[in-house]
């Protein structure tokens, strides 16, 4: 039976999140912009022609384009972080599915015939458990589309505890920006503030999943949530930014 990995998807959303901002803290840092620019040198065919001044604006125009790029990729980490959330709600319901089979008559079937499963689906299969197991892969994909927050509604609506309407609020505005940038070719300014903000989001959702399913007993991974284990430090170093 199918395990929910609420481990993997966190993590998957902390990956994302501290990718871009390592970036974010290499391209800002003047130092290192500078280095990376000065490893370039102008190339002509008269010297005279080109004055010192046109090499300095090549080499603005140099960190211009490294920051216009890091712009880019805050967008393109919204919406992986999208992904993860969406991955994260349909694995969600894959396993609550799976764990509870009543649940499925909403989401098995056409509109007018909810709960058919058809002839063919049930000769394909060798056993009754294989049988849920395909029929909650198909419902998890049912019950995971709509808006965000709708979806995530769904999850707490299916386990009848109250959801964060805060929460949803925030998912179904996320959704906007990455349909924006994806279907409308929105260009903002984008940066770390912004991919904080969504991945705050996203971490929040599925933090709020696996407690949902640490309290309904929903089979899977959640030692983000609740560690299994504590380390313990005698020595410890770390690495500061150095003062400039």
């Amino acid at each position: 039976m199918h395990e929910f990995d609420g481990d993997t998807w966190k993590f998957k959303a902390l990956e994302d999140y501290v990718a871009y901002k390592e970036l974010d803290e290499f391209v800002h840092n003047d130092l290192a912009t500078q280095a990376h620019v000065n490893s370039y040198r102008l190339s002509t065919t008269d010297a005279d022609a080109f004055p010192k001044t046109c090499t300095d604006t090549i080499c603005d125009r140099k960190i211009l384009t490294l920051r216009d790029a890091l712009t880019h990729f805050a967008r393109q980490t919204t919406v992986s972080l999208c992904t993860t959330y969406e991955v994260t709600v349909r694995d969600f319901f894959k396993t609550y599915f799976q764990t509870n089979p009543a649940a499925l008559f909403e989401y098995v079937g056409p509109e007018d015939a909810k709960g058919y499963v058809a002839l063919r689906d049930i000769l394909q299969v060798e056993s009754h458990t294989e049988l849920i197991v395909r029929l909650a892969d198909r419902a998890a994909g049912a019950a995971s589309k709509g808006k965000y927050g709708q979806v995530y509604a769904r999850a707490f609506a299916l386990c009848g505890v109250p959801e964060d309407k805060e929460l949803l609020q925030r998912l179904n505005s996320l959704q906007v920006e990455r349909n924006k940038f994806i279907h409308e070719r929105h260009r903002p300014d984008c940066g770390l503030n912004e991919v904080t903000e969504a991945h705050s989001i996203v971490d929040g959702a599925i933090e709020g999943l696996c407690e949902l399913g640490v309290a309904k007993g929903i089979p899977g991974r959640y030692t983000c949530i609740r560690p299994t284990m504590r380390l313990i430090a005698k020595d410890i170093a770390f690495v500061i930014k150095k003062d400039i």
